[in-house]
């Protein structure tokens, strides 16, 4: 661990907030590190209560999210005999927010996720958790986990991205993407930029989910920890996002990446395009395409029908591409420490 860098406050759940109905899952451990601009982000480890492991997902959300919305995604993934790791995103959730006005959804670059994620790994993942190692992304988080794949490769047996915020470089996203660097070059990139804007508040009108007890939860959770919600991206946010798909298009990023993946796609998807998901997909060499018929762009947040589609074909993805499953007591790969006992690692009860 660098001096200085990385090291953190480790609590037993007391960063986690929970409702009746939203539980924080059991065993979860939560605390901050500092990234390496000193930025305090929060993040969670959840351990399998399954007999086996077969290894740990690191979850990036999309970009409205936080931990406390994938606690049954969690928990899911903990009963297929999975652990879990995740962090708030820097910006959004409890991590620290890169503005005054803290509504307003900032980042410097997306390079800035990929560094986060390189040493969430390094000091907390690999030290505490059982491996094989995968990535998870959702949205704007599959975007990010595809950019740090070159980063991750050494330690990544497979990458999944759900819905992923990505599309062939075109004229007009360059062209957005111009205009946006020059409007952050004369001090304008902590303004709104107008568009994505914050999740909808209406049921009947949301293009996210057909699950209304799941929407419902996550606007439950956004009006009563509001300090977890996030607003309209800014235009500093969104040239990011656009520098990051032009780099993911970069021809030597392509031909270069060498991590098995595999995309699930949203049939209904009215958020993103899926034909240009499936554009950018059939680029990457040897990885899988899954498209849920009907679904909305929220796959973890959907209706079960959807849901269990796209779990089922990640599970199946993720055994095919793990070791041999260890149990609980049995040494953690790379001369690790295997994670602690519950009463040691101050897990919640």
């Amino acid at each position: 661990m660098l001096e200085g860098v990385g090291n953190d406050e480790t609590h037993p759940a007391s960063c986690f907030f929970e409702t009746p109905d939203n539980p924080i899952p059991r065993g979860a451990e939560s605390g901050f590190f500092t990234a390496r601009d000193g930025m305090r982000i929060r993040y969670g480890l959840f351990p399998t209560h399954a007999a086996s492991c077969l290894g740990t997902v690191v979850i990036f959300p999309g970009r409205l999210s936080f931990m406390e919305k994938y606690f049954e995604v969690i928990e899911t993934f903990s009963a297929s005999g999975f652990d879990v790791a995740m962090f708030d995103p820097r910006g959004q959730g409890a991590s620290q927010r890169g503005l005054k006005h803290q509504q307003n959804h900032f980042v410097v670059s997306f390079d800035d996720y990929v560094s986060d994620l390189r040493m969430f790994m390094d000091c907390h993942v690999m030290a505490r958790l059982r491996g094989p190692f995968f990535m998870f992304g959702h949205s704007i988080g599959g975007l990010v986990a595809l950019l740090a794949e070159p980063a991750l490769r050494p330690d990544l047996k497979g990458i999944v991205c759900v819905t992923p915020a990505v599309s062939p470089t075109t004229t007009s996203l360059s062209i957005q993407r111009i205009v946006m660097e020059f409007l952050c070059s004369i001090g304008l990139g902590s303004l709104r930029a107008g568009i994505g804007g914050e999740r909808p508040t209406d049921f009947e009108d949301n293009n996210f989910t057909h699950n209304r007890d799941r929407f419902e939860r996550t606007k439950m959770l956004g009006k009563r920890f509001p300090d977890l919600a996030v607003g309209a991206p800014t235009i500093g946010y969104f040239k990011s996002a656009l520098q990051a798909i032009r780099d993911v298009n970069d021809s030597r990023f392509v031909r270069d990446f060498a991590t098995p993946a595999q995309f699930i796609l949203a049939g209904s998807d009215k958020i993103l395009p899926t034909s240009e998901m499936i554009a950018y997909a059939d680029k990457v060499q040897g990885a899988e395409i899954i498209t849920v018929e009907g679904s909305k762009h929220d796959l973890p947040q959907e209706n079960d029908i959807y849901r269990d589609q796209m779990f089922a074909a990640m599970t199946d993805f993720l055994a095919r591409h793990s070791s041999a499953t260890r149990r609980k007591d049995e040494p953690a790969p790379r001369g690790m420490p295997m994670a602690l006992p519950i009463d040691e690692a101050g897990s919640n009860p």
